[in-house]
């Protein structure tokens, strides 16, 4: 006769802790996008595959115009409100495989596999545009505000994420200088 013996365990609640745990390592608190780490590893990874297979690949860097005085007009609760509402504005523009995160204070970044630089151009203008249409609600009334972006591409060369969003980086700030709410390639 044999003894067969089985022992069952329910780790329902392990997998809802290990699931909450990822979410919290790899998530913005405010705005719920992925967070500046999460962001960079899966940008490397994707710079990896589009080398080794000869795709194209492209970045956006943006960043929320005059957002000091916001925070110093409105206060640092509204400034929130903008930021959560940029991230909402922006992330329904793009598509399941784009990767849309938070690099910093009120600086974004997308990640565009698959993408020509001419196809991020338009990506990012969609983006500035939704943005530009978006109204937070504040004590004064509504609140409208603009986006700069920068937009690079994988060339041959880039070793790192961070070659291209150098470039990425470079473009949003002639953005910047050419007067705010506007989209700057460089390729």
């Amino acid at each position: 006769v044999e003894t067969v013996l089985a022992i069952a365990r329910d780790i329902t609640e392990l997998k809802r802790v290990e699931d909450k745990l990822r979410e919290l390592a790899t998530t913005d608190a405010l705005t719920g996008l992925a967070n500046r780490r999460h962001f960079l590893e899966t940008a490397e990874r994707e710079l990896a595959r589009a080398s080794r297979y000869g795709l194209s690949l492209s970045m956006l860097m943006l960043d929320a115009d005059h957002f000091k005085a916001v925070n110093d007009n409105y206060g640092h609760d509204i400034g929130d409100v903008v930021l959560k509402l940029l991230a909402s504005s922006c992330q329904t523009a793009l598509r399941e495989i784009d990767l849309f995160g938070r690099i910093g204070g009120e600086e974004f970044g997308v990640l565009l596999p698959e993408s020509s630089p001419e196809a991020a151009l338009a990506v990012a203008e969609r983006l500035r545009i939704a943005v530009e249409s978006a109204s937070a609600d504040t004590p004064q009334g509504p609140l409208t505000f603009s986006v700069s972006i920068g937009v690079a591409s994988r060339r041959p060369d880039d070793a790192k994420v961070d070659d291209i969003l150098k470039r990425a980086d470079a473009a949003l700030y002639l953005a910047k200088q050419k007067g705010r709410n506007r989209v700057e390639g460089g390729f």
